[in-house]
């Protein structure tokens, strides 16, 4: 990783502690001009954008970089409107360097309200500085939210996590660094973690235990009514509230799944009957609920899911359980869980490994299309023939050019499918959009339902026409849809280009990783010669799409 910091302030500290952050991302940090925030905005030529940075991350203070709130802050006479103008024109400014680079990140605007700035009318609308600086940063939001490679952080956090102390008027006047290395710790954690979830893939799953994590005592004990969940009580209040914590999880799109040492019908029965449980059945996408090995329910509900075990995140108060699965899962993240279930809720909502920098239909939607998922297979029971079950399911898939509107949902594939991807090339924002700008190239959508549902945006194919070849750089498909005839589909939609384009052959270059062997097994069995890692389809022969899967191109 590279980034470029700029601020009008030194900015030092913080480079330091985002290079302990990402040790493992080998960070290296540019520092802009010292307080020449709106020259390096404007000009590209400057020595600090001279090297490749991917990403850029602006930190400044209002009075320094807004005349207009200057004035403000001096009680000089000025309109709330020509504050807010500029505040624009800031964030134009913002926008158009953003080009430069994959990610931009932004510190939204805070102030030292421990000044007495305006007195007892601190808040009085449109004149308090409360009021001033919240419609400022509304307005700079208002602006950057239009574009999805500009993400706004939020600086109170830092500094209110900071305390008394956080601002430093005498390092200020020293050094030019107007708040205390705390600040710059928080920020740093922050903006860390912002960046790995740019880079990684955020986890997917959380396991959890049942009895003295998801309700307090044994259920196999005390008996479902029994249980302490819920109610006057404070420990009761504590479960609950961690539960609902549980379930905002879920509605951002993280599935959760149940490991629990105890009788399958008795968990049950707590979990459907109990009043006061938040998490119902449907809540949860798969579990193991019996006397095994968590390591291998774990290991059981990865392989159910079909998802990497680099996904999962696991929730034990035992911490005999939580040494086991470390030791023999490592990929599976095992926080250490607080002792005290008052702390769970505000535990389990600072964990930063469930960020994302977007959030798409099939992510909201991740429960619904697993349960969809658990329907299809019990409808395959009764079925001899695969191919006489998927004649029954009335499959259709939708083909689109890559769009404005699907733009984000095909990044995020490019960027985290491993199974059935053949290249596994990674894409910033601004690749694909160039790639998309190139008239020799051509990407792809597919969107898949049948009659259990809809699956949403799940495959993506890239090609580029090379002379009278056309090579598909990019084939990839979720790990939900593999299976279903939509490879072939998707397969018969470049060759028909191809044809179309007076191609003579399409080609495909497997590239191998740990996880894509998938892709190589389909391509193996897809009727186009191998050769090596490279796949050839001789455009003089006919390639026969699965007649009992509807294929409709939008335009």
């Amino acid at each position: 990783m590279n980034i470029l910091l700029i601020s009008d302030f030194s900015i030092n500290n913080l480079s330091g502690y985002l290079k302990n952050e990402l040790l493992d991302f080998r960070l290296q940090t540019t520092i802009a001009p010292f307080n020449q925030v709106h020259q390096v905005l404007l000009d590209s030529s400057l020595e600090c954008w001279e090297e490749k940075n991917d990403y850029a991350l602006i930190w400044t203070q209002p009075e320094r970089v807004l005349k207009g709130f200057n004035s403000f802050l001096n009680n000089e006479p000025i309109e709330l409107e020509v504050i807010l103008d500029e505040v624009e024109k800031f964030a134009s400014l913002i926008v158009n360097a953003s080009d430069r680079v994959d990610a931009f990140f932004v510190s939204n605007w805070t102030v030292d309200l421990t000044l007495n700035y305006k007195g007892i009318l601190n808040t009085k609308p449109n004149y308090g500085i409360v009021d001033v600086i919240t419609k400022m940063n509304w307005t700079l939001s208002k602006v950057l939210s239009k574009y999805s490679k500009i993400h706004i952080l939020d600086s109170n956090k830092w500094i209110s996590n900071a305390g008394k102390g956080a601002y430093s008027p005498k390092l200020w006047y020293l050094s030019k660094t107007p708040f205390h290395s705390s600040v710059f710790a928080n920020a740093s954690k922050d903006i860390a973690s912002c960046l790995k979830s740019v880079k990684t893939v955020a986890k997917k799953l959380i396991v959890i235990d049942l009895d003295n994590t998801l309700w307090g005592g044994v259920v196999g004990d005390v008996g479902a009514e029994n249980l302490v969940l819920g109610g006057h009580n404070p420990l009761g209040e504590a479960f609950k509230d961690f539960q609902s914590a549980l379930k905002s999880i879920l509605n951002r799109g993280v599935v959760l799944a149940i490991s629990s040492k105890n009788e399958e019908i008795v968990a049950i029965n707590a979990i459907e009957n109990h009043s006061e449980m938040v998490l119902q059945k449907k809540d949860f996408v798969a579990w193991r609920i019996n006397w095994d090995d968590k390591a291998k329910n774990i290991f059981e509900i990865s392989q159910e899911l079909n998802l990497g075990l680099d996904s999962i995140v696991f929730l034990d108060d035992n911490p005999f359980e939580r040494e086991r699965i470390k030791h023999a899962l490592p990929e599976v993240f095992v926080p250490d869980f607080p002792s005290d279930p008052m702390l769970y809720k505000q535990f389990l909502l600072q964990l930063d490994c469930f960020n994302s920098v977007s959030s798409t239909f099939e992510d909201l939607n991740r429960t619904e299309l697993y349960a969809l998922e658990k329907e299809r297979v019990v409808s395959k029971i009764g079925f001899s023939d695969i191919e006489e079950w998927l004649k029954s399911i009335d499959i259709k898939v939708k083909c689109e050019k890559l769009n404005e509107d699907n733009f984000q949902r095909v990044l995020q594939l490019l960027n985290k499918t491993n199974q059935m991807n053949l290249s596994t090339l990674r894409y910033s924002e601004s690749d694909l959009i160039e790639i998309k700008n190139n008239s020799l190239n051509d990407i792809f959508a597919f969107s898949v339902k049948d009659n259990f549902g809809d699956a949403g945006l799940t495959g993506v194919i890239g090609v580029k026409q090379v002379d009278n070849s056309l090579i598909i750089t990019d084939f990839l498909l979720s790990c939900r849809v593999i299976g279903r005839k939509v490879e072939e589909t998707m397969l018969s939609v470049a060759i028909d280009l191809a044809i179309e384009k007076g191609c003579t052959s399409v080609l495909a270059n497997f590239i191998q990783t740990e996880k894509n062997k998938p892709c190589f097994d389909f391509f193996c069995s897809s009727g186009f010669l191998e050769n090596g890692n490279q796949f050839i389809w001789d455009c003089t022969n006919d390639y026969v799409r699965p007649f009992y899967v509807e294929l409709e191109f939008l335009t």
